[in-house]
Parts: structure tokens; C-alpha cells; sequence
């Protein structure tokens, strides 16, 4: 059954009850960024309102395959976030391309503010984006794409990023990334400055003999599968890690232990992500307004509709 009736309606009532329940979650902690947020509730009301309908048409006439692409995978709740504006952009690894029949239903549903760039003949996947959405990220972050014309194409400019000079430093690369996925800024600069510290604790897992309680420890901590398990058991370890770190990695700098343990796992509808900052103000922010997105485009109420849990 198709949701025809969408609530809500673009009232400032609907944007009220947005902007509060950014700052009456149990978990906010208020920060004087969040002015900003207050200020721009009804812009990404209203954007989010838009990007819902063209979901809804785009669900409408897609066929079958379409609309369980879009509703019942992994891969269509990020395309969700996209339409919505939670997400610039979203790519679909090569690994996740199924065949050729994937990609044809991609490109010819593809419409209205969503774009395909397929770099699958340079070793990558597809990315999908809004284009209004990434100029927007492009010119709000001028350190890391300081050669972004906004006269120039940004397909073109995406299917050069790693490279000079729209890549000019190859420690910018995953921090553009992650700002192009919808990441808060922190969170992306950390990941590659770290990224060596967790490398090096990756390999200890080689170091140590099969079937020891350190090897299976360090297994658990890079388990990816349920990203919940992996935060709950980072949580409850923090001696077993720390124990771990100064006695194997000595000479390892105490910010990059602290990363190590403070790294967690960040999950909203559409989104995820790990952060060493995880109950920081931007990330909670964050949470809570891809949360209210969600809830307030119209989009949760349409997955209820259609038998869709979430």
C-alpha cells in the first residue's frame, strides 16, 4: 500500500516541534554551536520535506525491484538519508554491486536532484549525490577543496578527488570523504590522523599466538558486524585495552592511546560512522537531527505505511 496523505506540513508548529526536540533529548549536552542549528531549523524542515517527496515519487514509479532496493536494504536507507539531505553523498563499493542489472536500475532511477557517477573503470564504485547538497559541503569546507569552482562541473570534480589538484595533500583524502558522507568535521580529521596508531594495534592481532585471550580480545575490537556489540565492548574493556596498549605498543603517544579508546562507533537512520568524541556536542547534535529528519519529513510515518520497520 502507497502513502498518499504526508504529514508533516511545512507549519512553524512542525519546525517548533523540530527545533525542541533538538534540545530536549536526555542525551543533549548543549553547545554554542548549536545557535546555528536553532536558527536553521526551518531551512532543513523544509529541505528535508522536499527531499521526502521526491523519495515518495521516486518510490511511486520505480518498479519492484526499485522500491525494495529503496526500502528493505542497507544501501537504499543511505539513499534515504540522501533525498532527505542527512547525506551529500553515498557510495556504493564495487563489492556491493551484484551485477550489471544494479547498476542500470541505479542510473535510470537516478532523477530530479540525484546524481550517478560511476568510477567502476578507475577500480571504484558508484556514488550517488545531490549536487546541490555537495556544493554546499564544497564551499562551507574551502580549506580541504580550496580549488572547488562552483561554475565548474561536480561530477567532474568528485571523479578527481585523491588526486592533485582537488586532493592536494593525501591526508585531506579521507577527511574529504568524510565531510562529502555527511560526517561532522572532528570526526573526519581524526580518523586519518590516527589512523597509523590503529593500524599498528590491527597487526598486534598477528603478533599473537592462535587461540590466545589477547588475539581474541583485539578480534572482538575490530569486529564490525554489529557495530552496537563492537561499542558495548569497548565500553566494558577499557582496563583489558589500556593494559594492552602500554604494555605492547609502549612507545605509542597517549592522544593516539586515548583515540584507541575512546573510538565508538556514531549510527543515525542513514549514517555511520566512528568518532573518539562520541558523546561530544556535534555528534550528539548530529544524531538527533537525522533522528528528527526522519521523524519530521515524513519518511518514518511512509516506511510504517508500507510495513517497513526501522
Amino acid at each position: 500500500m502507497e502513502r498518499t496523505n504526508r504529514s508533516p506540513s511545512n507549519s512553524p508548529e512542525a519546525a517548533e516541534r523540530f527545533r525542541r526536540s533538538l534540545y530536549e533529548s536526555p542525551d543533549h549536552q548543549p553547545g554554542q554551536h548549536e545557535l546555528n542549528e536553532g536558527e536553521n531549523t526551518q531551512s532543513w524542515l523544509t529541505a528535508a520535506q522536499e527531499g521526502f517527496r521526491r523519495f515518495e515519487r521516486s518510490y511511486r514509479d520505480g518498479d519492484v525491484h526499485w522500491k525494495r532496493f529503496l526500502t528493505q536494504t542497507t544501501l537504499g536507507k543511505e539513499l534515504q538519508a540522501v533525498f532527505l539531505g542527512v547525506k551529500p553523498l553515498m557510495t556504493i563499493y564495487r563489492h556491493e554491486i551484484h551485477d550489471e542489472q544494479m547498476v542500470d536500475m541505479i542510473l535510470r532511477n537516478a532523477k530530479d536532484d540525484l546524481s550517478v557517477l560511476d568510477l567502476r573503470p578507475m577500480g571504484y564504485g558508484l556514488r550517488i549525490f545531490s549536487e546541490k547538497n555537495v556544493d554546499k559541503v564544497l564551499k562551507a569546507h574551502p580549506y580541504y577543496f580550496p580549488t572547488y569552482d562552483s561554475a565548474s562541473s561536480i561530477s567532474s570534480y568528485l571523479s578527481e578527488l585523491g588526486r592533485q589538484p582537488v586532493t592536494q595533500q593525501p591526508e585531506h583524502l579521507d577527511i574529504q570523504r568524510g565531510l562529502l558522507h555527511g560526517f561532522p568535521l572532528q570526526a573526519s580529521e581524526a580518523f586519518p590522523k590516527y589512523q597509523e596508531a590503529r593500524n599498528t594495534l590491527f597487526d598486534l592481532i598477528e603478533a599473537f599466538p592462535e587461540n590466545s585471550e589477547k588475539k581474541h580480545f583485539l578480534q572482538k575490537y575490530f569486529d564490525t558486524r554489529n557495530y552496537n556489540d563492537v561499542n558495548a565492548f569497548r565500553d566494558t574493556n577499557q582496563k583489558e585495552m589500556r593494559e594492552i596498549l602500554n604494555t605492547h605498543l609502549p612507545s605509542m603517544p597517549e592522544d593516539a592511546k586515548q583515540h584507541i579508546l575512546n573510538l565508538r562507533y556514531i549510527h543515525a537512520p542513514g549514517i555511520l560512522y566512528v568518532s573518539d568524541r562520541p558523546t561530544s556536542p556535534e555528534n550528539q547534535t548530529l544524531i538527533q537531527r537525522v533522528r528528527n529528519i526522519f521523524q519530521f519529513s515524513g519518511m518514518n510515518d511512509f516506511l510504517q505505511t508500507i510495513g517497513i520497520l526501522f
